[in-house]
């Protein structure tokens, strides 16, 4: 298995070969040198249901070729060397088809009808594709797939090999891009029929593809298996896991918003009750100062009374006022003076009691 992997690995870094230079007249003539030329096969026999010609095709593609019509109706040609039959609809499918047969036809005599490309031949499977797009075969059929015959023993010259390295290389880009295993088994069978035409040991790559090819059938077998049910209900179950790990996550999330808003309510709480407690207390306060308001009420209404009357009076005595400040004055002065004389008299009085002694 490493040789084939290693020839495969080689395959791809060899720089793509121009295949479109090696004609088909240069390998007859490298036959003489060094295998046996082929012989060719005998003419098939014209099918019955076929319709005689009317007029000559223009096409030199039906000097290999002949027109019949199948039992569906469609328009056929039947390779008059390998007697394989190819879609030849004029309107659908063109002589394409057929030239790019002749090119590859294993038991085609003489030179080829034109340049042995495989790129070509790709070409043509992608622009022809079988049953219009649809495969024939509903499962991939790996019998098509033909290992080499190696009839006449194999070529060895350099040019060649180099064929081979390089469609190889081609094939091997085309199945990475092929959309299914029948896209692959249609591009296989195709170079493998062209290097047996040209008699190279294609045994390597053979083998390698038709593992590939096996591989990929046994994933396309498996994606039909897919227990889409099952699928479907992990699918539920990681979206339900999911919910729930999100839901645990807001369950907790909002278990903490609630014991933080409980914490603070009993917060709020404890201040509106200590708030009541102090407006309990405002309450009793106001009370006591609207009661002492009350008596100071009274207690002005009394003082206004008290007021007025000692105004009353004020303004009943202040003409009078005049004369008893000059009362006043007047005894104050004579008060002064009487002292004065008291104060005189009575320091003659000691005086005296002093000479007495």
């Amino acid at each position: 298995m490493s040789k084939i992997q290693n020839l495969i690995e080689s395959v791809i870094k060899v720089e793509e070969f121009p295949m479109d230079q090696i004609k088909a007249e240069n390998l007859s003539s490298d036959e003489s040198h060094g295998g046996e030329k082929r012989k060719s096969p005998q003419q098939p026999v014209k099918s019955q249901s076929e319709p005689k010609k009317t007029k000559t095709s223009k096409s030199d593609v039906w000097d290999d070729f002949e027109k019949f019509t199948d039992v569906d109706g469609k328009k056929k040609g039947r390779c008059k060397h390998c007697s394989k039959a190819l879609a030849a609809d004029p309107v659908k499918n063109g002589t394409s088809t057929l030239k790019n047969h002749v090119n590859i036809c294993p038991k085609q005599p003489g030179k080829l009808k034109g340049p042995s490309n495989l790129r070509t031949i790709f070409n043509c499977v992608r622009e022809n594709p079988s049953s219009n797009g649809v495969h024939v075969h509903e499962h991939p059929d790996l019998s098509r797939l033909k290992p080499p015959s190696g009839y006449g023993g194999f070529r060895t010259e350099k040019e060649y090999l180099d064929a081979l390295k390089a469609g190889s290389s081609v094939l091997i880009s085309n199945i990475k891009v092929a959309v299914d295993a029948n896209e692959m088994i249609d591009f296989s069978s195709k170079a493998f029929a062209f290097f047996d035409s040209i008699e190279v040991d294609y045994t390597p790559l053979y083998n390698a593809v038709c593992s590939v090819i096996r591989h990929h059938c046994d994933k396309e077998a498996l994606v039909k298996q897919k227990p889409q049910s099952a699928f479907d209900t992990k699918a539920a179950h990681d979206q339900a896991a999911s919910e729930f790990s999100e839901a645990v996550v807001r369950y907790s999330g909002v278990n903490n918003e609630l014991e933080d808003a409980q914490h603070e309510l009993d917060a709020v709480t404890a201040h509106i009750d200590h708030l009541n407690d102090e407006i309990k207390k405002a309450e009793e306060e106001k009370a006591a100062l609207e009661a002492k308001v009350v008596g100071a009420q009274a207690d002005k209404v009394t003082c206004d009374e008290a007021f007025s009357k000692a105004k009353s009076k004020l303004q009943k005595i202040a003409p009078e006022m005049g004369e008893a400040m000059m009362a006043i004055d007047d005894f104050r002065r004579r008060w002064k003076e009487t002292m004065k004389g008291l104060n005189l008299a009575m320091d003659e009085l000691s005086s005296l009691r002093s000479s007495l002694q």
